[in-house]
């Protein structure tokens, strides 16, 4: 398990979020620092596509702050992660989350500009005591003989 805290954003990851609005995909951000002005440029990328919306600040009416608010045609995005990415003229930097879209599911925005790698789990073994693989077979034949006598033992008896 990694730490339950997000990582470092221009952002509140905690308390942002996306959802499908209608034919939409609105994409709410908590509390952005002060770099980011009215009027920002907001980019989904992924691989070669690439979206662009307008962040519209919104000062918080003692619901928990100020938020940014951007909008994307839900037809147009695919199944996959987008980098959610703040444009300034030329230049683009992440803003730490990614957009998951996955078909009729919900929309999730995942902590963190990239995903970090898979790892396959570790099997864990219980020890087996010492025991050799022919100890272990009897004694499970010994286990699976009195199972089924106990069940033969309450089946009735023919004539009856």
């Amino acid at each position: 398990m990694g730490s339950s805290r997000p990582p470092a954003a221009d952002v509140d990851l905690v308390d942002s979020y996306a959802r499908q609005v209608g034919g939409e995909v609105e994409v709410v951000l908590a509390s952005p620092g002060p770099e980011i002005a009215d009027v920002a440029t907001i980019v989904l990328r992924r691989r070669e596509a690439s979206f662009r919306g307008t962040l519209g600040l919104l000062d918080g009416d003692g619901d928990g702050g100020r938020r940014g608010v951007v909008r994307f045609g839900r037809s147009a995005l695919t199944d996959g992660q987008y980098v959610v990415l703040l444009a300034d003229g030329a230049e683009e930097r992440p803003l730490g989350c990614r957009l998951l879209v996955q078909g009729a599911r919900p929309l999730v925005l995942l902590w963190g500009a990239e995903a970090s790698k898979s790892r396959l789990p570790v099997p864990h073994e219980r020890p087996q005591a010492g025991r050799t693989p022919v100890q272990r077979a009897r004694s499970l034949a010994g286990r699976t003989k009195r199972a089924v006598s106990r069940r033969v033992r309450s089946l009735p008896r023919r004539g009856r």
